[in-house]
């Protein structure tokens, strides 16, 4: 059959505004249609016309998958799907499509996909996507080098991997068999909420994501040593949930000298206005005035959402999903392959076209796809655009000066830029925000603050698999 251009082709998108409107109007097929997600709880009466759109469809059910042997063993539904690893790593298949990114003489921008060719719009092919933030698969995995492997599952005790370089956590990807979220992935997503939910904040439409945690904790109220416990007044313990974990510091503001990420077993009220958490692990000796707070959550914490998107408990403290993927935004920054910011007068942007050349470092893979004038940090109100790179770009700051439900809606982090240039000052991209960044986490949340051999507390990462991969049982 002839193909006519246009023809038995669908394709759904927005017009995002140059204003400081969050709200995008919806174009083409997605004109009228309806998005709602779980919002607290699952809402079995939820109405979401997206359900059977085909970008959306492909991701109902998640997979079992062999990584290393690129076998897909099961999908949801199947007797011997799981998610806590037994059978194999947890994805959701991102169907090929074609996108469009385009700036219009306004300064508005058409975002759209589709399920066919149409003019002017890239194809983008297949990618599995990882349900869960990468775990150490083992206990020689978690440490900051480039050993070991990762997984992609949540179960007992599963939390996501930190304080690993983006170096590193390449390399254990690589260990895996597969590589890292990159940027054009991670923008496709991001672009595919937007076109859903029409709305570039991202908190309102699906939830905060685990975002509120406190950063420098709560005062301890008890003394001991040898101790599973520690004491603090009860609208203190009412921010630790039974998928949060607790680390403890001799002072405050996110150390965690004594205890990192122990397991909570009880919180118990102790009917003096002061509630006792006790936690698995050694036991420590602690002193009246350090400070304990909740940190990484487990992953999992959404498993009741059956279809769609949003979250499961209180709102800041409970893991956003969209379409099967559990921590969308915020619990870790995600770090991000394949775009790279080097200099400081001004910085200049480069990206690899090929996954093949992911590195970090600008070599004969990388190609410059933008410059930024200011290198400072704040809200979101302009990205890049280059139509070369249009989903690179679409996650780079390009001008700040929004606020948390305006314009882009989501914070950017960038080091001062120096007195002198330092032309070979290197910086990688973490996105989507950590446990404690509030309003400061979403999609379009980047810090290019870090080095690619820094290793941070709150910096993770998120496998990903290209094609080939195999069939099921292939």
């Amino acid at each position: 059959m002839t193909y006519i251009p246009g023809m038995l082709v669908h394709r759904w998108g927005v017009q995002v505004p140059a204003s400081s409107l969050a709200a995008c109007t919806r174009l083409y097929e997605a004109e009228g249609m309806v998005a709602n997600a779980h919002l607290g709880s699952y809402n079995g009466a939820l109405v979401n016309d997206f359900n059977d759109v085909f970008l959306m469809k492909g991701r109902e059910k998640r997979i079992n998958y062999d990584i290393v042997n690129k076998v897909i063993l099961a999908e949801e539904g199947d007797a011997d799907f799981a998610i806590d690893g037994t059978n194999g790593d947890v994805f959701v298949r991102q169907l090929a499509h074609w996108r469009k990114r385009e700036r219009l003489s306004d300064g508005s921008e058409i975002r759209a996909f589709a399920d066919g060719a149409l003019e002017g719009y890239e194809y983008v092919p297949e990618r599995l996507i990882p349900c869960f933030l990468a775990s150490a698969a083992d206990s020689g995995s978690a440490a900051n080098d480039g050993n070991g492997t990762m997984k992609s599952i949540a179960g007992a005790f599963t939390i996501p991997l930190t304080e690993v370089s983006l170096q590193n956590f390449l390399t254990k990807a690589q260990n895996t068999g597969c590589i890292l979220m990159d940027a054009k992935t991670w923008a496709d997503q991001a672009d595919m909420m937007l076109i859903e939910f029409a709305s570039r904040d991202m908190q309102t439409k699906i939830g905060k994501g685990i975002s509120e945690h406190s950063y420098a904790g709560y005062a301890i109220q008890n003394t001991g040593t040898g101790i599973n416990y520690v004491i603090v007044t009860n609208a203190e313990a009412a921010n630790f949930t039974s998928y949060s974990t607790v680390t403890i510091n001799t002072t405050s503001a996110g150390g965690h000298d004594i205890a990192w990420c122990r397991k909570i077993t009880a919180i118990t009220d102790m009917g003096d206005g002061t509630s006792k958490i006790e936690f698995d692990g050694a036991a420590v000796t602690v002193a009246a005035g350090y400070y304990v707070r909740a940190s990484k959550n487990f992953m999992g914490q959404s498993e009741s959402i059956l279809l769609g998107s949003g979250y499961i408990g209180t709102n800041g403290k409970a893991a956003v999903r969209y379409r099967g993927v559990e921590d969308v935004y915020g619990h870790v920054f995600q770090g991000l392959l394949g775009v790279l910011k080097l200099g400081t007068h001004p910085p200049v942007y480069y990206a690899a076209d090929d996954p093949a050349n992911y590195a970090m470092a600008v070599g004969s893979g990388y190609r410059e796809i933008g410059r930024c004038l200011i290198d400072t940090e704040g809200y979101v109100k302009t990205v890049l655009f280059n139509d070369t790179a249009q989903r690179e770009t679409s996650i780079i700051c390009d001008d700040i000066g929004a606020g948390s439900t305006t314009y882009w809606c989501d914070y950017c982090w960038r080091n001062s830029q120096p007195a002198t240039e330092e032309p070979t000052r290197l910086r990688v991209p973490f996105a989507g925000g950590g446990w404690n960044g509030g309003t400061y986490c979403g999609p379009w949340s980047v810090i290019w603050s870090y080095a690619p051999s820094n290793a941070n507390w709150h910096c993770g990462a998120r496998l990903l698999v290209i094609p080939p991969w195999g069939e099921r049982g292939a």
